[in-house]
């Protein structure tokens, strides 16, 4: 664009590189920075102290409005440009400093010069809160000040969510009405119920799903929430996440709980059905009610969702899922009659189109009450949707079918839909490859999610036939795959790992290093990301320990049976009266299970005590007194006293770890465990204090390392 001649005799070019749409009216949210100023929760009390007639839900709804009317005023009045209030008050100080370099000392200037550098330090403070809530950057709690680390991630994070061209039906778009229009009516049919759908039978459902929900969960499920529900809800959610359609975030129900947990009998009674409003669908407050059904759903859930399914569940972890994968890899190489096979699925866009009557059909067959389902689809129905292009909200439109991925309540909500295709795959006698394809079929027809059957693949082993691995081929409809694979973000491979089988993992690392944001951090920034700092550095953990932990953590599980995956392995690897198998075994991860195994079993244990570890407590005691052998009372005498004190307890047998305070292993005292073998830096206490800044730490941690750039040691690099 040409700029008129003014001055010169030519025009000025005005070269816009991005071309975003402003919106014309941007509405205000809720700062941070505010919760550090004192009339803060003066204000917050006199508008909720006011009268507001209507319902009690639709009170705090207007009681919402009003304060954001008048934080926006008192914002506008006490903080205003912070740029420009930040540049007048550093000129002011240059002034002062002048002042007193040139006529010398004087009370009123020293005086003046501190009070207004103690103005200039609260501004700062809110630049520096005011950034951080636009980077959101979450990882990084200490180190860096409102550095260009923050103002880097903010840029990145508005270029990452910034649309200029989009690939229209195969032609490439950048027409910003045309690109906006394509995103709303693509997702507004996404989310729209496939008429063909209407009326479908869901009998099977009934058939397939037991009725397992108890009539006392039920009346927990249904309950009035307490205050002490609504406060832990409240306090369990992230503060720092986006808000909401209202602006307000975490921070504001958090710090303002005194002020705002009076109300919480509107919060309560915002769970009848009759009074969810679409408007609250994605403000914090609906979250509130939504995340105290999902803590009371996580418990009924866990009891009643088979063990084979991992996504979602209470005390189901993904490593778990992932260690039975791999040695169900292993054994696809072991010979059976008719040969082994491994199926891997994909199902596209599974939240998205997850079928809300399903949904329901597969609550009443559990038999989750009426009430309780009645709030489920209220929650689903009343949602609505506008799509923000390019930070401008565009559409409004209703959804009638989908979850909300990270809404924790419909994460528990899929899990259970889930499990039919669970319990389908489990049903009957049947369990050849026909039987596997037609409940896919009947789960895809009943459910409404669809096999992405372009990304599923199919495994063999070496042995099968090329003529038999064709007639399976074809009656499967997928592609062939190759070890290895990934899953779940990790490769599954045959036997040990090898480079190249990892190589994709260090080269994944690599780009992300090679792109990260991180660089511009400074050095004491960087040091936040690897304490403590008790063994002379900065705290980066050594990843052999921290794999070593890890392996103790998951061995532990194994040995006290701990879920679906372990059953498993235990069956394959453990030999009769629970002893580890001693011979090889194709696996990835046996070797280092049957190390820690005997490791923590023999943990603390004298060696000839060690050996009938494995036999009960029952075992020593007879017509209810302790029976020791004399061998053993002569050894330990002080231990079998103690032992005879003990009173004998009805309870069955379980394993401890007597490291920890709930008697399970933890991957961080196993990691203290380890480093206590590795000597410690004696001055690292007094080099990392709280009470000195950040970038002087770091200055003399390289100084006590003698790894500051001094002229002897430039000379020795080559400088």
């Amino acid at each position: 664009m040409a700029l008129p001649r003014i001055c010169f005799d030519h025009c000025p070019l005005l070269v816009r590189l991005s071309d975003f749409e402003v919106s014309s009216h941007r509405s205000l949210r809720f700062q941070s920075m505010w919760l550090e100023h004192p009339d803060f929760i003066a204000i917050v009390c006199r508008i909720w102290s006011s009268l507001v007639v209507g319902s009690l839900h639709q009170v705090v709804i207007y009681k919402l409005r009003n304060l954001k009317k008048a934080l926006k005023s008192w914002n506008y009045e006490v903080f205003g440009d912070l740029n420009s209030a930040i540049a007048g008050k550093s000129a002011e100080l240059h002034f002062l400093q002048l002042d007193l370099s040139n006529r010398g000392f004087s009370n009123d200037l020293f005086m003046a010069e501190a009070s207004v550098h103690s103005e200039l330090d609260v501004l700062l403070c809110r630049h520096e809160c005011f950034y951080r809530d636009r980077s959101r950057v979450r990882w990084l709690r200490d180190g860096d000040r409102n550095t260009s680390f923050f103002h880097a991630s903010i840029k990145r994070r508005q270029y990452r969510n910034t649309i200029s061209a989009l690939s229209i039906n195969g032609v490439l778009s950048e027409d910003r009405p045309t690109i906006r229009d394509h995103i709303i009516s693509y997702y507004s049919s996404l989310f729209s119920l496939d008429v063909s759908r209407v009326g479908r039978d869901l009998s099977i459902v009934d058939d397939v799903i037991l009725s397992l929900v108890t009539a006392a969960e039920n009346a927990f499920l249904t309950s009035v929430p307490s205050t002490d529900d609504i406060h832990d809800a409240v306090f369990a959610m992230d503060a720092t996440s986006a808000p909401g359609p209202d602006e307000f975030s975490g921070s504001f129900y958090q710090r303002c709980w005194d002020v705002l947990h009076c109300s919480s009998s509107e919060l309560r009674d915002s769970i009848s059905v009759d009074q969810f409003r679409p408007i609250v669908l994605s403000n914090f407050l609906f979250k509130i009610s939504s995340k105290i059904l999902a803590d009371r759903l996580a418990r009924v859930a866990a009891r009643i969702i088979s063990p084979q399914q991992f996504g979602f569940i209470r005390d189901q972890h993904i490593e778990d899922c992932i260690a039975l994968a791999s040695n169900c890899v292993n054994m696809l190489q072991k010979k059976f009659y008719g040969g082994n096979l491994a199926i891997k699925i994909d199902i596209r866009k599974a939240f998205d189109i997850l079928d809300w009557s399903f949904l329901c059909r597969v609550l009443q067959a559990f038999r989750f009450s009426s009430v309780f389902m009645d709030w489920i689809d209220v929650i689903l129905r009343s949602s609505r949707l506008s799509v923000l292009f390019n930070r401008v909200p565009k559409g409004y439109f209703c959804c009638s079918r989908r979850v909300r991925q990270g809404d924790p309540l419909s994460l528990l909500l899929f899990g259970i839909a889930e499990d039919f295709l669970s319990r389908l795959l489990t049903r009957g006698t049947q369990k050849n490859l026909k039987h596997i394809m037609g409940a896919f079929r009947d789960y895809s027809d009943i459910s409404g999610q669809l096999v992405n059957w372009g990304k599923s693949s199919i495994y063999f082993e070496s042995s099968i036939s090329t003529s038999r691995i064709g007639s399976l081929q074809s009656l499967v409809g997928m592609q062939i795959g190759q070890l290895p694979f990934s899953y779940l973000g990790v490769p599954l491979f045959h036997r040990k790992p090898r480079k190249a089988v990892l190589r994709p993992i260090a080269d994944k690392i690599l780009s992300k290093f090679a792109k990260w944001k991180g660089k511009s951090l400074s050095l004491a920034g960087r040091a936040t990301l690897i304490r403590p700092y008790s063994h002379g550095g900065f705290g980066l953990k050594d990843l052999r320990l921290l794999n070593d932990s890890l392996l103790r953590k998951f061995t532990w599980k194994f040995i006290i049976f701990d879920g679906f995956a372990f059953s498993f392995l235990l069956e394959r690897y453990l030999r009769h009266l629970q002893k580890p198998y001693g011979g090889y075994v194709t696996s990835s991860i046996w070797s280092s299970l049957r190390t820690n195994y005997s490791s923590l079993l023999k943990e603390g244990i004298p060696d000839y005590l060690a050996n009938p570890f494995w036999e009960r407590v029952s075992d020593f005691i007879h017509e209810g007194r302790w029976v020791l052998d004399d061998s053993f009372r002569a050894h330990l005498p002080d231990l079998c006293f103690r032992i005879d004190r003990i009173a004998i307890s009805p309870n069955v047998d379980s394993l401890v770890w007597a490291n920890s305070w709930d008697g399970h292993v933890s991957y961080k005292i196993a990691y203290s465990q380890f480093l206590r073998d590795i000597p410690q830096a004696g001055w690292w206490r007094d080099v990392w204090s709280r009470f000195i800044p950040p970038s002087r730490l770091a200055l003399t941690w390289r100084l006590m390392l003698n790894r500051l750039p001094t002229e002897d040691r430039l000379c020795r690099s080559g400088f």
